[in-house]
C-alpha cells in the first residue's frame, strides 16, 4: 500500500522513528531517498540507518538495483563491494534523470558487437528509425492515457472529456505523421504550423517561462533536460522529429493540466529545472527513478548508455538512457502520479526550497515502485513493467546488431 503522508507532519520530514525507506514490493529495489541515511552491510542484507536507527533491510538474495536519490547519503564501502561481485548496480541520481552515477561491473553478453553497431547506428540510418518509433509510441501512448482519464468523464464531467478528445485528436494527428515525415523544407514548414520547438522559435512554441517546454523538458534542448547543445544542433530530421514530439506534449500536458486542476491540483504547466510546483517535482523525481531502471537495463543489454541518437553526446550524461526513457514515461510516472492526484493526496515542498519533503518523496517512490511491478500485455503475455523495460533495452540491442529487422516500440494501452 503506498505510503501516505502524515498531514501534521513537519515540513522538514519526519521523526526518524517513524521513517520509511522505499523498497519495491518483491524486495528486489532499495530507493533511499532521505539526506543523512547511512547504507551498511550486516551479513546477508543491506540496512538503511537514519540517526544510527534501522528503518528499512533489504535482503541481498533478492536485491537487483539500489537507487539512492538524495544528497548526503552514505555508502560504505562494504555495500559497493558485495553489490559489485553479485551484480547489483548502485545508482545516485542527480537532479535530472540522465545526469546520474552508477556503479557497476562489465557485463560480456555481447557487449563489444552490440557497442560497434550502436555506434555505426547513429550513421547508418538505423538511429533515425529507433527514435522514429520511440516517439511515435511515446504520443500514441500519451493517446492512450488521455483515453483513459475520459473513460469515466463523459457523462460525469462534459468539460473535461472534451478538452481529452481534442487532445486525443491533435496527438493522433503528430503521431500519424512520424513515420512518414522527413526532413525537407515542407517537412520543416508543416512542424513550424504545428508549433513545433525544433522549428520555431521557443516563445512562440508556447514554452513555460522561466521553465521548461510542455512536454517536461528543457526549452533550449527539445527533449533534453540538461541544458542545450549549442556546440552540436540537431540535425534536420531530428529537429522535426522533436517538433512532433513536442506539439504532442504541449496537447498532452494541456488536457492533463485542466484533469489536475479538477482534482485542485494547482497547475500552470510543465516546469523542470528548479521548479516550486509540487506536482512537476513529484513528475521529475519519478522521472529520475524511471532513468535508473532504464540504465540498468541499457547496461544489461551491452549498450552504451552515453551514445544516444535523439539527444546529442555529451560527457556526464547518459544520452541513451534520455532516448530510452521516453517510451516509459506515461505509464510509469505520470499514471500512478495522476492516480494520486484523482484520490486528492497532497504533494507538499520544504518551504522556501525547491524541494519535495519527505514523506512525499516517499508516496512517489512507493507510487512508482509498485507501478513498475504492475502487468502489462507484452508479445502474447503480461509481464510487470520492469521487465517490459529491460525486455525493449534487449530488443534495441537485436534491432541494431542486425539480428533483427525491426525494432517494435512498446505501447501502453488501457482503453
Amino acid at each position: 500500500m503506498p505510503y501516505q503522508p502524515d498531514q501534521t507532519a513537519d515540513a522538514t520530514g519526519t521523526d526518524p522513528n517513524d521513517a520509511e525507506t522505499p523498497l519495491s514490493p518483491g524486495g528486489d529495489l532499495l530507493v533511499i531517498d532521505t539526506p543523512g541515511a547511512v547504507l551498511g552491510k550486516h551479513s546477508e542484507r543491506l540496512q538503511v540507518r537514519i540517526d544510527r536507527m534501522l528503518v528499512q533491510e533489504a535482503p541481498l538474495f533478492r536485491l537487483r538495483q539500489v537507487v539512492i536519490a538524495s544528497r548526503g547519503v552514505q555508502v560504505s564501502s562494504d555495500v559497493i563491494q558485495v553489490c559489485a561481485r553479485r551484480g547489483i548496480p548502485v545508482h545516485v541520481l542527480g537532479r535530472w534523470p540522465g545526469d546520474m552515477a552508477t556503479v557497476s561491473v562489465p557485463i560480456g553478453n555481447q557487449t563489444v558487437a552490440t557497442r560497434r553497431a550502436q555506434f555505426r547506428a547513429a550513421d547508418n540510418g538505423l538511429g533515425d528509425t529507433w527514435v522514429r518509433r520511440v516517439i511515435e509510441a511515446k504520443l500514441r501512448t500519451q493517446v492512450s492515457l488521455l483515453r483513459y482519464l475520459g473513460k469515466h468523464r463523459r457523462e460525469a464531467d462534459p468539460p473535461t472529456f472534451d478538452v481529452l478528445m481534442r487532445a486525443v485528436s491533435d496527438i493522433e494527428r503528430y503521431a500519424d505523421a512520424v513515420p512518414v515525415v522527413g526532413s525537407t523544407p515542407e517537412d520543416v514548414a508543416l512542424v513550424a504550423q504545428l508549433g513545433g520547438p525544433g522549428t520555431t522559435g521557443f516563445a512562440e512554441a508556447g514554452m513555460v517561462p522561466g521553465g521548461a517546454d510542455a512536454d517536461g523538458d528543457d526549452p533550449q534542448s527539445g527533449s533534453d533536460p540538461q541544458g542545450a547543445d549549442e556546440d552540436v544542433p540537431p540535425t534536420p530530421l531530428m529537429a522535426v522529429l522533436r517538433g512532433l514530439e513536442g506539439a504532442g506534449g504541449r496537447a498532452y500536458w494541456g488536457a492533463v493540466g485542466t484533469v489536475l486542476r479538477s482534482h485542485g491540483v494547482p497547475w500552470t504547466g510543465r516546469e523542470y529545472r528548479g521548479t516550486g510546483n509540487a506536482f512537476n517535482a513529484a513528475l521529475n523525481y519519478g522521472y529520475g527513478i524511471l532513468a535508473s531502471q532504464v540504465q540498468t537495463a541499457v547496461h544489461l543489454a551491452g549498450l552504451d548508455p552515453g551514445a544516444g541518437f535523439l539527444h546529442a553526446d555529451r560527457a556526464g550524461r547518459s544520452s541513451l538512457v534520455l532516448d530510452a526513457i521516453e517510451e516509459f514515461r506515461q505509464a510509469v510516472v505520470d499514471r500512478p502520479l495522476i492516480g494520486l492526484a484523482s484520490r486528492r493526496v497532497a504533494f507538499r515542498m520544504i518551504p522556501g526550497v525547491a524541494r519535495l519533503d519527505d514523506p512525499t518523496r516517499r508516496l512517489v517512490a512507493d507510487a512508482i515502485l509498485e507501478r513498475l511491478d504492475g502487468l502489462e500485455p507484452y508479445g502474447g503475455g503480461r509481464y510487470a513493467l520492469r521487465t517490459i523495460v529491460g525486455m525493449q533495452a534487449s530488443r534495441l540491442a537485436t534491432y541494431l546488431r542486425g539480428d533483427a529487422v525491426a525494432y517494435e516500440a512498446w505501447v501502453g494501452r488501457w482503453w
